[in-house]
């Protein structure tokens, strides 16, 4: 590897081929997983506090849910919703023909990884959202910094950085997977949602856990992901069954049928539209 190498971002849409070899979250190993890379995902948030980035940048761990069609993305699309005391916030991932995006909102990339055919800090999920333009010169040098830290602690297969949406600032989601549109959803916390395991980090301390005063240090904006998980180590998982109709349409949730009458279904429901729209 050449010292004097500069390695930059790169938001242009990753190949479906390129995409498909990111890894899979092991639920069985995910805590194991957790305690080995303690160290490096501490030394990764310091350095995001050293360069004053806390309120741009978070740690993320590098997976994916589903493998891609050609020519698709996936991308993040936030609730058109208001958030209230029986709508929680959030926001859908799903794939996306890339055809269909080129317009005047492209997605920004909002996940990033080191992508070792180029050199580059990869987009390898997008989003919606209006963001900063990280491939600009003001973010030169922590990208290369962060990738020389990557590859020196053999970590570009277990981290990627995500970028803060301003629609995100001061929540906790917490992501379910919903396989017949291979997509995923991500909920800010309600008494119906299972708690999870951390998929992002915002602490330089590393600190984990689902308070926010814990989450977040100082200037930061955006407290940590977590990932749903079931008790039995598979991935949390929402089914819809039964006719398009959405007045009878039902929702499995956790592998349980929803009362139609419930909080929880109406979220959901709302959720799929937005899916299938």
């Amino acid at each position: 590897m050449s010292s004097t190498r500069i390695y930059k971002a790169d938001e242009t849409y990753l190949p479906a081929d390129v995409y498909n070899t990111l890894p899979h979250v092991n639920l069985a190993k995910v805590d194991e997983e957790e305690r080995k890379w303690a160290a490096a995902r501490s030394a990764f948030l310091q350095m995001i506090s050293d360069h004053g980035l806390e309120d741009v940048f978070s740690l993320h761990l590098l997976h994916r849910h589903y493998d891609l069609p050609a020519n698709h993305a996936m991308v993040y699309e936030q609730s058109p919703y208001p958030p209230s005391d029986d709508l929680p916030f959030f926001e859908i991932c799903r794939p996306r023909c890339i055809h269909s995006l080129q317009g005047a909102r492209k997605p920004r990339g909002k996940f990033f990884f080191y992508r070792q055919d180029t050199g580059t800090m990869s987009a390898y999920e997008y989003t919606t959202e209006v963001g900063p333009d990280i491939t600009s010169t003001a973010y030169e040098s922590f990208i290369n910094d962060f990738c020389r830290e990557l590859l020196k602690l053999k970590a570009e297969n277990v981290f990627a950085l995500s970028l803060s949406s301003p629609s995100e600032n001061s929540r906790i989601l917490y992501e379910t997977e919903v396989p017949a549109y291979k997509a995923t959803l991500r909920l800010e916390k309600a008494d119906w949602v299972p708690d999870g395991f951390n998929t992002d980090w915002v602490s330089s301390t590393g600190d984990m856990g689902s308070v926010y005063s814990r989450c977040v240090p100082r200037g930061a904006s955006k407290p940590a992901d977590k990932h749903s998980r079931r008790r039995n180590s598979e991935h949390h998982r929402t089914e819809f069954i039964g006719p398009t109709d959405s007045t009878s349409v039902g929702v499995i949730w956790d592998g349980k049928s929803l009362d139609n009458e419930s909080v929880a279904y109406s979220v959901l429901l709302k959720a799929r539209e937005l899916i299938i729209h």
